[in-house]
């Protein structure tokens, strides 16, 4: 039996396009690349300068899986979208060598503008927001 979707939006074109980023970007931390080049199928022009300076904490752990987040909104209008997420910011990524948890546990609100590029949805910038996810359950889900 499959398991339960991680949440209602999870059949929505934005969230698909965040869900194959949150793994592109999970990889590419994993494979060292600091300019992310190989997650730019995922990423806008922009998406691709902003992200070193906005995640850049992230470079030398290692990621089990990808980057574990929840949609809570999604609000589309014509080619942009805006995507509420509580997102597993820290605790995740683990210390290379001991696979230990490399920081506290931390879930934050995120919201992600998506931007699509074709047929595909692509993230275009990130940033902190006011969402509650005291009750929100984020899961993190291994390679």
């Amino acid at each position: 039996m499959a398991p339960p979707p991680l949440s209602k939006f999870e059949g929505q074109a934005p969230v698909k396009g965040l869900r194959a980023w949150a793994a592109a970007y999970a990889k590419a931390i994993n494979s060292n690349d600091k300019t992310y080049k190989s997650a730019a199928s995922t990423l806008t022009r922009n998406g691709l300068t902003v992200m070193p300076q906005v995640d850049g904490s992230d470079v030398g752990f290692y990621y089990p899986g990808p980057v574990p987040l929840t949609p809570t909104k999604v609000a589309t209008s014509g080619n942009r979208s805006i995507v509420s997420t509580c997102t597993w910011t820290k605790g995740f990524v683990q210390n290379r060598k001991t696979k230990l948890p490399a920081q506290k546990r931390l879930i934050e609100g995120v919201s992600y503008t998506m931007v699509r590029d074709g047929a595909s949805w692509k993230v275009d910038t990130l940033n902190s927001s006011k969402s509650a996810c005291a009750s929100v359950s984020v899961k993190g889900v291994g390679w």
